[in-house]
């Protein structure tokens, strides 16, 4: 019996011991703590977002999607595509400033509905101007059209009187407009694209009939692109580096000219079915948005996407 007794002692004992070795390996885990499981573990990234990591891909991609009787835009933050900034526009085309901070509506001129400019940083609030086709110079100098003058204003101070300035008066545009070979009072200017800081395309529609573009340097016309295109073509005008390219859905394609008006490449962007492009930063990538995707490809190469995005973009812009 002694003998019995004396291991049923070491036994108690040995269990005591062994529960307390449990309770400082558990530490101060409580019943309501998570167990570690993988599913805690950081989320798997998506298979495109793989892709445009191993390739390089950054920056950040605007892009416009339909909504209602306007567009949402979407900044996502490349190579993850995380959502930086979203909101919603009054109109489909936007014109980004140079440093990402706002988006501006682009209305086809003549416009003369208030159209809007966002702060990415604070969407809810929204700055008004009475005109067309915003733009900004690489200065991040914010631009748009008023009956056929180009002026310039602070988007701080948007709608407080004199905060427009006017730098290439309607006498200027209409020199520009006769170089055309059109008649004044039927000439429009429907787009402008700044180039460099002096430098700037204007896209001019004629006689209702056609669209055509004058380069002007300063407040001087300076060339006029050989082309021709049906009136209301929704041009896309986009200026990379030392070129720029022109086009849009339905008109076969962009062609590339030089910042003086050569042409450089009719058939690098085959697409007739693309309503838009944008060029990285640093200009080794090019995002095409054609109907239901956009897809990013390297520079000069359109036939291989390194990845696409879902969604029928209207416009877009790389920062």
């Amino acid at each position: 019996m002694r003998s019995r007794l004396t291991w049923l002692v070491v036994i108690g004992v040995a269990g005591v011991a062994f529960a307390a070795i449990l309770d400082v390996v558990d530490g101060d885990r409580t019943e309501t703590d998570p167990i570690p499981t993988m599913r805690s573990a950081r989320p798997v990234e998506a298979p495109i977002a793989v892709a445009f990591r191993k390739a390089g891909v950054s920056g950040v991609l605007y892009i416009t999607l339909p909504s209602g009787p306007g567009c949402d835009y979407r900044a996502n933050a490349l190579p993850s595509l995380e959502l930086v900034g979203s909101g919603f526009l009054q109109r489909c085309r936007v014109a980004v400033s140079p440093d990402g901070r706002h988006v501006a509506e682009v209305a086809t001129c003549p416009d003369n509905r208030a159209s809007l400019v966002r702060n990415l940083q604070n969407p809810e609030v929204a700055d008004a101007f009475r005109g067309c086709s915003a733009a900004w110079k690489p200065d991040g100098t914010f631009t748009y059209v008023v009956r056929g003058r180009i002026v310039r204003a602070n988007v701080e101070c948007l709608g407080a009187v004199g905060c427009v300035r006017v730098v290439i008066p309607r006498s200027a545009v209409a020199r520009g407009v006769q170089r055309l070979g059109a008649g004044l009072g039927l000439a429009s200017v429907a787009q402008i694209e700044w180039l460099t800081a002096s430098r700037l395309a204007v896209v001019v529609r004629i006689n209702r009939e056609r669209e055509s573009i004058v380069l002007f340097e300063q407040r001087r016309p300076l060339q006029t692109l050989d082309l021709s295109l049906p009136p209301h073509s929704h041009l896309e005008v986009v200026a990379d580096r030392e070129e720029i390219h022109v086009g849009g859905r339905g008109l076969g394609g962009f062609v590339t000219f030089n910042f003086n008006g050569g042409l450089v490449d009719g058939d690098r962007i085959p697409f007739g079915d693309a309503a838009a492009i944008a060029y990285s930063p640093d200009g080794r990538w090019l995002a095409l948005a054609r109907p239901g995707n956009v897809c990013i490809h390297p520079s000069g190469e359109p036939d291989f996407p390194v990845g696409c995005i879902e969604g029928d973009a209207q416009d877009l812009a790389w920062r």
